[in-house]
Order: C-alpha cells, then sequence, then structure tokens
C-alpha cells in the first residue's frame, strides 16, 4: 500500500525528473485520467484515487474555460500554400499525448492536447499554428497585460488579435503580417466582430516594417516563428531593440521558456 504522502514525493519526482507539473500543473500535464492510472499504478485504493481525482475537477473544469474563450472559430479555406483546418482529437488520443508528455527526454517537455475540435494554420502539411491550450497559454500573460494602442507581430489564426482587440482597455490594434494568403484567409473574418474596426493589418516583415514618425505602442506581441527553438533568441534581441523607442513593453512568443532551456544548455556544455 503506497500512503499519499508517498504519492506526493512520487509526483514531485516527476517534477523535478521531466518538468511537467512545473509547466502546467497537476490537472493540465496528466489529465484526471492519467491521475487515477497513476494512483492505481503505485498501489492505492480505488477510494483514495477517485478523491485526488474529484478534488483537482475545479482546476480542470477552469482550464477548459480558459481555453474556450481564446479559442477561434475562423472557418477552413486554402489560399496559396496556406489553409485553415480543423483537428479532431479523441479521448485516446489526448491520453497517449499526455503520457508521452510526461516520458519525454528532451525538447519543450509537457505539451499535449487535449480532448475537442481544434482550428490549424498549416503552410502545406505542416501546422504553423493552432489554437490548442498549450499555444493558448504561451500568450496569455501578454493577453492579459494588453492595453491602449498594441502591435502585433505575425497575424496567424488571429489568437492574439481577437483576445486583445475585444479588451475594452485596447483601443488600437495594429497586426503585422508577411504572408497575403494568411491575411486572405483571416482577417475578412474578424472584420465581421463587433471589434472588427478596432485593427488593421499591414502586409510587411516585421523585421523591414517602420511604424510612421513619432508613433507609439503600449505594448507589442512577436510571434513569427514556426516552432520554438533556442536560435529564435537572436532574432528576438533584434527585434527588441529595433522597436525599444517606440513599445516600452515587448513580449515574444516562448521567449522565457528558451531562454531557460539555453541556460539548460550551457549547464550541460552544449
Amino acid at each position: 500500500m503506497v500512503t499519499l504522502a508517498r504519492l506526493g514525493r512520487a509526483c514531485v519526482l516527476v517534477v523535478g525528473r521531466w518538468n511537467v507539473i512545473a509547466a502546467h500543473g497537476l490537472a493540465l500535464a496528466l489529465g484526471l485520467g492519467l491521475v487515477v492510472s497513476l494512483g492505481l499504478g503505485l498501489g492505492l485504493e480505488v477510494g483514495a484515487t477517485t478523491t485526488i481525482a474529484v478534488a483537482l475537477g475545479p482546476l480542470v473544469e477552469s482550464a477548459v474555460s480558459y481555453r474556450d474563450d481564446y479559442k477561434v472559430d475562423v472557418p477552413i479555406g486554402e489560399s496559396g500554400q496556406w489553409s485553415v483546418r480543423k483537428k479532431i482529437v479523441t479521448k485516446k488520443d489526448e491520453e497517449f499525448g499526455a503520457m508521452r508528455a510526461a516520458f519525454s527526454g528532451g525538447g519543450i517537455r509537457g505539451r499535449y492536447v487535449p480532448a475537442g475540435t481544434y482550428t490549424g494554420l498549416h503552410r502545406r502539411e505542416e501546422v504553423i499554428m493552432s489554437d490548442t491550450p498549450d499555444e493558448i497559454r504561451d500568450h496569455s500573460r501578454f493577453i492579459h497585460r494588453a492595453r491602449g494602442r498594441v502591435l502585433i507581430a505575425g497575424l496567424g489564426l488571429g489568437v492574439v488579435l481577437q483576445a486583445v482587440a475585444r479588451k475594452p482597455e485596447v483601443s488600437e490594434v495594429t497586426v503585422i503580417e508577411q504572408s497575403l494568403d494568411v491575411i486572405k484567409l483571416v482577417e475578412s473574418h474578424w472584420r465581421t466582430k463587433d471589434w472588427g474596426l478596432k485593427f488593421h493589418v499591414n502586409q510587411a516583415s516585421i523585421f523591414e516594417w517602420k511604424p510612421l514618425k513619432g508613433a507609439t505602442f503600449d505594448c507589442a506581441w512577436f510571434d513569427i516563428w514556426d516552432g520554438l527553438c533556442t536560435d529564435n533568441l537572436a532574432e528576438m534581441g533584434r527585434l527588441s531593440r529595433r522597436f525599444a523607442r517606440c513599445v516600452p513593453d515587448r513580449g515574444f512568443w516562448g521567449h522565457s521558456l528558451l531562454k531557460a532551456q539555453k541556460r539548460e544548455e550551457r549547464a550541460r556544455g552544449w
């Protein structure tokens, strides 16, 4: 028989080794079904295991509500090499993904997709971005602090655009998007919203685009990279310096995570 205290220590060991719970919380990273399996696997009685699952229930419900608030309803479509598609993730897919994330030995650990229907932006057959909980969570800190005049680099599906534009404390949103095909797929849909006149889109590379002389923004979010890689840090630094004078609050997709990963790589002598 394994006591609840021992289960707690076992969970802490899992956190220390794979950084799963530290990133997303026990309920989010493993899911209730996996918590039950973990408890039974460690020899806990069904009653004790169920108690743990029930106790974590409100956390899971809150997370579901949170991610649904920022999911997008962009319709499927295709333009050039870009397309918007829908993906259904089953409960079985979720459980397998959670287990794989928990025991992942490298990369961005602890990320998986809960059951549900999601929207993805594809370039040919590659998923560039989606409205899955992990991706939404990547933007959440910026979304909550966005205010005034906002600059967004990278339109994508419009996850960040819709989240900040509908905030009353946000007065205007400027979006810089390099791909005309992405703009064709996404922009017109968001124009139909009650905040649709609050934003405008410029087709340009954020490395080349210049705001009007004297123009300033209260905050900016840069999300132009296809994936999370420490090589992105150099470009993030370049953009931060480029917009330092006109944007006091600058955020970058995955910056904190990549900085931590870079420190880990240096510690290991990579």
